[in-house]
């Protein structure tokens, strides 16, 4: 018998990996500051650019470990094609973890760099003006303005205090005075920052979804933008590319492992049978047996692929489609949800049968 099959399922380790990587990919911003800052360093001052650069070097390294731990815990779902081990057996929690740590970087990368970008564009552009005060003398702040000091936790804002202490034309005034003058100097530099960079910015965001091999059309929606203020529409378009790239990365994943399955049942694929339909903004992939078999797949970006086998003789196909739904689930951790019987007909020599997967995503 012939039948068409929907097959919910969820996917969290490959969802989980992909999140991972690029979020990875977009870390490796920081090296542009952070060579800023050595290439600075001699003309600044080193206490500031220092504890920036440590700063920077260790939230990046913290990010890193946990994306290292999060790829790991879900190789071990992957293992056992359930994440009911992982998170106290909530399933879809290492996801949101990935997504959380996705946050922290367009955090990182977006709004703590422009921090750091407006300090050290305030440093380089009043550097006479320090030379000329407490730095002179080899000033020492005293101990009740250190202590205050170190209740600051944003370094960039440390940065800007402390820039004002040496500013011979604010001595005498408090800490908290020193404060809000650092603090609307900071936030004039990070406008003026999104305000001259945009356009950079905006080009090295479409240049990362072109490199992870994004149709135009894809590329095009992601610079739609709502938002009307420069920050906000770096910040759009980011996260507009990260969910893009994030599903393109699924979906390669899933043809990869599509390809690994079939090829375990015996099937042959040619390179030249995996294409991609851009009008459709589909991978087609077609695999044959010397019998003369064949599987065809239809992966989408929306997170769902369509398979058909044909060329069967009455139920032969089964000894194909139940160890492959098997391996999915249990090498891969494609755990399947829910199925439903679409249509049937009588057998035939050239039987088809056709199952749709649709991958569940977490709101982005």
């Amino acid at each position: 018998m012939s039948h068409s099959v929907i097959i919910n399922y969820e996917a969290i380790a490959i969802e989980c990996r992909s999140i991972c990587e690029v979020a990875t990919k977009q870390l490796c911003k920081i090296d542009s500051i952070l060579k800023k800052i050595d290439e600075s360093s001699s003309s600044l001052l080193g206490y500031e650019t220092d504890r920036t650069k440590a700063d920077l070097q260790q939230q990046a390294e913290i990010i890193r470990q946990r994306i290292s731990n999060i790829i790991q815990q879900s190789v071990q779902v992957a293992k056992k094609g359930t994440a009911s081990a992982i998170a106290g057996g909530n399933s879809r929690e290492i996801v949101l973890i990935a997504h959380q740590l996705q946050n922290q970087v367009e955090n990182l990368t977006i709004d703590q760099i422009a921090n750091y970008e407006a300090l050290l564009d305030n440093l380089l552009k009043d550097k006479i003006k320090l030379q000329q005060s407490r730095l002179r003398g080899n000033a020492v702040f005293d101990k009740d303005f250190a202590s205050h000091l170190e209740t600051i936790t944003d370094e960039a804002l440390r940065g800007f205090i402390y820039f004002e202490w040496l500013d011979t034309t604010n001595v005498g005034k408090s800490f908290a005075e020193l404060k809000t003058i650092a603090e609307s100097k900071m936030q004039n530099g990070v406008e003026n920052y999104f305000k001259q960079e945009k356009e950079k910015l905006f080009s090295e965001i479409e240049a990362e979804m072109r490199n992870a091999k994004l149709d135009e059309k894809t590329i095009n929606k992601a610079k739609t933008l709502k938002a009307t203020t420069d920050r906000e529409q770096i910040r759009e378009i980011q996260r507009n590319a990260t969910n893009e790239m994030v599903g393109e990365a699924i979906r390669k994943k899933t043809v990869k492992i599509v390809l690994d399955c079939i090829e375990k049942r015996g099937f042959l694929v040619d390179k030249k049978n995996i294409k991609l339909q851009k009008e459709k903004n589909e991978v087609v992939m077609i695999a044959q047996k010397a019998g003369g078999e064949y599987a065809e797949f239809r992966i989408m970006l929306d997170g769902k692929f369509i398979y058909r086998f044909d060329g069967y003789e009455g139920q032969a196909c089964q000894n194909d489609i139940q160890p492959f739904m098997k391996d999915l689930e249990d090498i891969y951790g494609v755990n399947v949800k829910e199925q439903q019987e679409i249509w049937s007909n009588p057998d035939k020599l050239s039987t088809r049968k056709y199952q749709e997967i649709n991958t569940k995503k977490i709101n982005q």
